[in-house]
């Protein structure tokens, strides 16, 4: 039979708290130094191929008038010419479906409406209202000549 060693500390889980209270603060000190060091640093590449296919993008500026994303530029377009210019649009981009809108927050709920018109008639099915500017805001304050 065993005889038990009595010169073994026997540690007890009041004696764990601290070590694991430390330890949980170098952890959350850890995840906390990432995001303010500026997050991971990924190589780039000059070469690179995007992700995927540019979203079709048409921005409404603060005067009203459409702007649709072409070829990573914004391009101003005429009422009257629209509806031709979104069908255009959703013809060069087989089964595309869905239409990102950005709008000033003053835009009237009558643009809104011209553009989801026009948008239904080239056949998208879902118009998405876009939180940010794809491209940037200064990209399409200068299309609109701000």
């Amino acid at each position: 039979m065993m005889t038990p060693n009595r010169n073994l500390i026997h540690l007890g889980p009041a004696t764990l708290l601290p070590m694991v209270f430390v330890s949980s603060i170098l952890l959350w000190l850890a995840m906390a130094d990432v995001p303010a060091l500026g997050g991971p640093y990924l190589p780039s590449a000059a070469t690179g191929l995007p992700v995927g296919p540019q979203p079709l993008t048409v921005a409404i500026g603060d005067g009203g008038g459409f702007y649709l994303l072409e070829s990573a530029r914004w391009k101003p377009v005429a009422d009257a010419e629209l509806p031709a210019r979104v069908r255009a649009l959703v013809g060069s981009r087989r089964g595309a479906t869905r239409l990102y809108v950005t709008a000033d927050r003053d835009v009237t709920y009558g643009r809104l409406l011209l553009l989801a018109e026009a948008a239904r008639g080239a056949g998208i099915q879902q118009l998405d209202l876009a939180t940010s500017c794809p491209y940037g805001r200064e990209s399409l304050r200068a299309a609109c000549g701000q």
